[in-house]
């Protein structure tokens, strides 16, 4: 006999139920919207690489395919020489022998990056692994895919060692010459430059290391432990160009960028203005329609002077450069009012007499010609002829266009005559437009 009996009319226990969150066959799907352009997907193709000096031949509709021919005349047969052009080797060097005449060949396999098209009979001239040049042919080229940007496969055998016969022909029937740039792939940009543009990028590279030792060895201040300006009558603090600055520069560019701090000047939107540094730093042309274009100076004691957020006022600075067109956002002014501005406090620099030229335009413009910030009147309302090298380089790094490279050692070269100001606000544009020219990290 049951201990408890339910009694009549009393509820049913629940029955458990299990909830199942998804069907076991049921797939999410996730797309990802992010574009990325071929060309830079493509640097990413199969194969070990191998450095060659590629000679493409150079084909019109009359001409046919064929390897070099060493007795055939320059006219007949001419190459485009690709200097140190990398080649992703997908099947080494591989050695078989003939069995009736006992010669060996020797031939392999790559992938070809996108931007050029091989064809057989092609050749190229390579290091074979026991420091001795090789000379070898195009066999064989293969499309790999239907789409505009897709890389190529070759085949390759053997021909000869890089005698002074067969080195010295090929040399003779090269009528263009270029240099592959790696790392311009990464960028979409084409990795073929000419030899005048190599030269350019090859003394940029070396100019770049130099001059960002030089300007943080010269202008940071041991006493503020930031950028300081420079020939000033009192310490002046430029809060632009200091928040925006580390923005382009590391501690691996010059170890003594980490001993210049960013002070501490919040309190007044003003300071928050856009300015042409947040131009370079989003490289977008729009940024100057709307952007502080005057400055001139505040004093440190129109900035809170709570101690307990470290601001300017304690910094030993006397003066902060500030617009005298502020671009405000939603929050209005607190501290500073356009009438506390004072707009012709700067001094300016001794300059040289003669400023250097290029092609009939001066290489630069004072920084102080005007009241406008670092640049001229004409740059801001880009009006040409009036504009230096330097504006007109900047306009086209923002305009995203190509930047000529001859432009740029001219400037770099000519630095050593400039002002204390110029080269204290040039000198980072300059580094700033070398680092998007040979793309460099």
């Amino acid at each position: 006999m049951p201990l408890v009996t339910d009694l009549p009319g009393a509820p049913e226990e629940p029955i458990e139920t299990i909830t199942e969150i998804a069907k076991p066959e049921w797939q999410d799907i996730i797309v990802d919207t992010t574009y990325d352009p071929d060309s830079t997907i493509l640097v990413n193709i199969e194969g070990s690489p191998w450095t060659v000096d590629y000679f493409s031949q150079v084909l019109n509709s009359d001409s046919a395919l064929s390897g070099q021919s060493v007795n055939r005349e320059a006219i007949y047969q001419q190459y485009a020489k690709i200097n140190s052009m990398i080649l992703k080797v997908t099947t080494p060097l591989a050695q078989t022998q003939d069995d009736e005449t006992k010669a060996m060949v020797v031939t392999g396999a790559a992938n070809v990056y996108p931007f050029l098209i091989p064809n057989a009979g092609d050749m190229f001239l390579a290091d074979i692994g026991d420091g001795r040049e090789a000379v070898f042919q195009i066999t064989n080229s293969e499309r790999k895919t239907i789409f505009k940007n897709t890389c190529y496969s070759i085949e390759y055998m053997l021909i000869d060692y890089a005698t002074d016969l067969r080195k010295g022909d090929l040399l003779s029937k090269v009528v263009k010459e270029y240099f592959y740039v790696n790392s311009y792939l990464m960028y979409g940009r084409n990795p073929l430059v000419t030899k005048e543009e190599w030269i350019n990028m090859t003394a940029l590279g070396e100019i770049r290391t130099l001059l960002t030792n030089e300007y943080f060895d010269h202008f940071s201040s041991t006493e503020y432990k930031t950028l300081m300006l420079p020939d000033q009558t009192h310490p002046t603090y430029d809060p632009f160009l200091m928040k925006n600055i580390t923005k382009f520069f590391s501690n691996k560019d010059s170890f003594k960028i980490r001993m210049n701090r960013i002070l501490n000047c919040d309190g007044d939107e003003g300071t928050l203005s856009p300015t042409i540094w947040d131009a370079m730093v989003k490289r977008d042309a729009r940024v100057t329609r709307r952007m502080a274009k005057q400055v001139g100076v505040v004093p440190v004691s129109t900035f809170p002077w709570d101690p307990v957020f470290e601001g300017i006022y304690y910094s030993g600075f006397s003066y902060v450069v500030y617009p005298t067109d502020p671009v405000y956002g939603i929050d209005k002014p607190t501290y500073m009012t356009r009438k506390q501005v004072r707009p012709n406090v700067l001094k300016p620099s001794k300059i040289p007499s003669i400023i250097g030229t290029l092609d009939g335009v001066a290489l630069i413009t004072p920084v102080l010609t005007d009241t406008y910030y670092i640049f001229s009147e004409a740059f801001y309302t880009q009006t040409s002829p009036g504009q230096s090298v330097l504006e007109l380089c900047v306009w086209d790094y923002l305009s995203h266009k190509a930047i000529e490279t001859h432009k740029l050692v001219a400037l770099a070269n000519d630095v050593d005559n400039w002002g204390e100001m110029e080269r204290f606000y040039f000198i980072p544009f300059i580094l700033i437009l070398i680092k998007a020219c040979i793309g460099s990290d």
